[in-house]
């Protein structure tokens, strides 16, 4: 999605080579590194780290903290130039159930003022919090007619910003966070190969188009959602929209 002055679940491209992507949940973290190819047109997989909590502790750091420093240190010996390798950026895609998304018409300009109140008004509702509790995007699209229809996603600014930091901490950038449920249906689409058993092949030997290459049905989709490597598909994603 495009970014907003909320800045919180916004995305800033660029042409960076590599891009990681991460799905950190309480129990679980999934962490990957895309790069491009000589082409340009494809990226691929080039590394993937997955983890699992040996305990659950609401006291900060979370526990994929000490993780994901070990991954921004330094390894000399890796095939890709580092540390552009090991440090950033870093797109997340936020755990599904910290997030609320949601489409509106508006009957103006995706340029209005007035959009950004409105779209924030609804995120906080849909959240249950007070507005400036909430982090929030949105994406606009026009219609044949004046009105437009915007794609909004949020989530509560607090863990947003501590997870940010937690991570900057780490030596991590974190120019773009993401639903991951957004993330993953991005990755899928974009997968080259077959999309509906993406666990048929390694994640490490994963690779995308930078555009979407399919739409998924409804049945695929559900089989996706239940796939062992639904987290890695998230974590792709999430790098995906900072590398297309």
């Amino acid at each position: 999605m495009h970014e907003v002055h909320t800045r919180a679940l916004g995305a800033r491209r660029g042409r960076w080579p590599v891009v990681w992507g991460a799905l950190l949940g309480e129990q679980a973290m999934w962490l990957v590194c895309l790069s491009r190819q000589a082409s340009a047109r494809s990226v691929r997989v080039q590394a993937f780290e997955q983890a699992q909590a040996d305990a659950v502790t609401a006291s900060p750091p979370p526990w994929w903290a000490a993780h994901m420093q070990r991954m921004a240190q330094p390894r000399p010996w890796h095939r890709l130039r580092w540390p552009l390798f090991a440090r950033g950026p870093l797109a997340l895609a936020w755990p599904q159930a910290r997030c609320r998304q949601g489409v509106l018409s508006w009957p103006g300009d995706g340029q209005d003022p007035a959009l950004l109140a409105e779209v924030h008004l609804e995120a906080a509702s849909a959240l249950g919090l007070p507005p400036a509790e909430v982090g929030f995007d949105f994406q606009p699209q026009k219609s044949a007619s004046d009105a437009c229809t915007v794609a909004w996603a949020a989530a509560a600014r607090a863990p947003l910003r501590a997870g940010q930091q937690h991570l900057r901490a780490a030596g991590w950038q974190v120019p773009h966070i993401e639903p991951e449920a957004l993330a993953a249906q991005r990755a899928a689409e974009c997968l080259l190969g077959e999309p509906v058993l993406p666990w048929a092949v390694p994640v490490r030997d994963w690779q995308f188009a930078t555009r979407p290459q399919r739409h998924l049905p409804d049945a695929a989709w559900r089989a996706l959602q239940d796939s062992p490597h639904w987290g890695a598909l998230a974590a792709c994603g999430a790098a995906l929209a900072v590398l297309a």
